[in-house]
């Protein structure tokens, strides 16, 4: 049954639905003052009733940015609403909507470049206009770039460099796409305005230009840009190293390096003669493989001998193909081209050890899985110690907190048929034989507050084929049994959030658990807060 209610200058409240010919600014009003008087059983209806109208995300944005004042007075209900139950819920869902709304505004083409007309207009019009295109971050610096590469009116372009300048690290990595394939007048204005910005993103970018510019002055344009970034210019360092460099922070999906966080899509861009930069947009979950599997290609292409970089290539493919969503056609990477287990096992035993070697140290269960399968593959006991002396990934892998890494590492060590012995070699027959005895066995361990919520999840997991381990309150209290198993393949965790985020860290620095997955049950407060501590 739903909440009856009436416009607010209706006299009395009636017993049906939120009327039907209200309009989406009355209802906005109305969700507002009932929220404002903690009326929120009416606040709930008005909610509703305006995200079932399917109003878009830009029509609501224009409703919302109708008054002044009642955007401000939607920011404070929205405030006021959260920890109400199903109104947080609804809330979230029109703040949401409003959010979108101004992103997609924002970054309309159109939008872009009549703000970009605004900018030589009057001080109130050209204040307008850079908030708006500072709003579109990197989805403006196309049309900024062509405004310079059009070289038509001087105030503007003045304007623009100035814009670009304050989008700051929005600005860099299409200006970087671009910088090569630019004439030589706009790489020394790009270099100064990367130079400006002061984003170490820029550093290879700019000691490249540096190197092969196309005039004195862009190659001093490039030296005196990197200084400003850097502090001084120092290339000693082969250019390759600096792009692998850069690759690593892309592999380790830094913050700072993603544009969007929280969106679904992130940009690659590319420069193209006639067309000018060209975004692509790609899904956020393999953004980061896409930008390092370039930068390992762009330090290959410089120097063909660097298997550092050969081996960052390989891990952020196979990174690419964990993390690729189910059903998502990759736009960088086509059905057409080779999966990445062919690319791994052609490059060789070397590379494929220090792919395995970054998943132990960097605990990817999954990618020491596949890392493990390419040395299976490719390596022979001839060439398994190659250039890593005594410190072999493939007879670490043994030691891993996971037993089935344990178990392939012993299995692809089998299939190798070492000459010689090796530290670990008296792990390999053990670890067979339980691999043998326990296939297909998977142990997992329950930590709960209270008895009934520990026989609840032992009864869930079970009737999911788990052999759980006797439930406990807390990680000490389940230590005796979980030293009697083989491995654990997933822990279960009912608890405060306090607790949890306790339980985390010390799941995280046991030997045995480091590897192992954990599923938290929590308050929706609890996820919010522990997430933000991640981040």
């Amino acid at each position: 049954m739903g909440f009856g209610i009436a416009p607010l200058s209706a006299p009395a409240f009636g017993q049906g639905s939120v009327a039907a010919k209200q309009s989406p600014a009355d209802m906005l009003k109305d969700y507002i003052h009932y929220v404002t008087i903690a009326r929120f059983d009416l606040a709930e209806a008005n909610a509703r009733a305006l995200l079932d109208m399917g109003i878009t995300p830009v029509e609501f944005v224009d409703v919302v940015e109708s008054d002044p004042r009642l955007e401000a007075r939607f920011d404070e209900a929205y405030r006021r609403s959260q920890r109400r139950g199903e109104l947080a819920e609804l809330s979230a869902q029109l703040w949401d909507l409003y959010d979108d709304g101004r992103k997609a505004r924002a970054r309309d083409p159109e939008e872009i470049r009549r703000n970009i007309d605004l900018l030589t207009g009057n001080r109130r019009a050209q204040l307008l206009a850079r908030d708006r295109i500072e709003a579109a971050g990197e989805y403006a610096v196309p049309h900024l770039l062509d405004v310079l590469l059009a070289r038509g009116n001087p105030a503007q372009q003045n304007e623009v460099q100035s814009v670009l300048d304050k989008l700051g690290a929005d600005a860099v990595a299409p200006l970087c796409a671009a910088l090569p394939d630019l004439p030589a007048e706009m790489q020394e204005i790009t270099a100064r305005i990367l130079g400006r910005i002061q984003y170490r993103t820029a550093v290879p970018y700019l000691y490249e230009l540096a190197a092969s510019g196309k005039t004195d002055q862009v190659r001093g344009a490039a030296v005196e840009a990197v200084r400003n970034i850097e502090g001084s210019y120092d290339d000693s360092v082969p250019l390759a190293a600096r792009f692998r460099e850069l690759g690593e922070n892309y592999y380790g999906e830094s913050p700072s390096l993603t544009r969007f966080p929280g969106e679904e899509f992130q940009l690659l861009w590319s420069f193209q003669s006639g067309l000018g930069l060209v975004p692509t947009a790609i899904r956020t979950e393999v953004y980061h493989e896409a930008m390092s599997m370039n930068l390992a290609q762009r330090a290959l292409q410089l120097d063909e001998t660097d298997n550092f970089a050969l081996s960052l290539w390989l891990a952020s493919n196979f990174s690419r193909e964990i993390d690729t969503p189910e059903g998502y056609e990759n736009p960088v990477y086509g059905p057409e081209r080779r999966d990445a287990m062919y690319y791994a096992v052609a490059a060789g035993a070397g590379p494929s050890q220090q792919v395995l070697r970054r998943a132990l140290q960097d605990r990817d269960t999954r990618l020491a899985h596949r890392a493990i399968a390419a040395l299976s593959q490719s390596a022979s006991g001839v060439d398994l110690a190659e250039g890593f002396g005594e410190e072999l990934p493939l007879v670490q892998a043994l030691y891993y907190p996971d037993r089935r890494v344990q178990y392939e590492a012993a299995l692809a060590l089998g299939r190798a048929n070492p000459v010689d012995s090796f530290p670990g070699a008296d792990r390999v027959v053990p670890l067979l034989a339980s691999a043998i005895r326990e296939a297909g066995v998977r142990y997992a361990v329950v930590i709960a507050d209270d008895l009934n919520e520990q026989q609840r999840l032992r009864t869930l997991l079970e009737s999911h084929n788990y052999d759980v381990l006797p439930p406990m309150r807390t990680l000490a209290e389940a230590q005796a049994s979980i030293a009697e198993v083989a491995g654990v393949d997933l822990l279960l965790a009912s608890t405060s959030p306090e607790r949890l985020e306790e339980l985390i860290d010390a799941t995280r620095r046991s030997p045995r658990l480091a590897a192992t997955p954990i599923v938290g049950l929590t308050t929706f407060a609890g996820v919010n807060r522990i997430q933000g501590d991640a981040l």
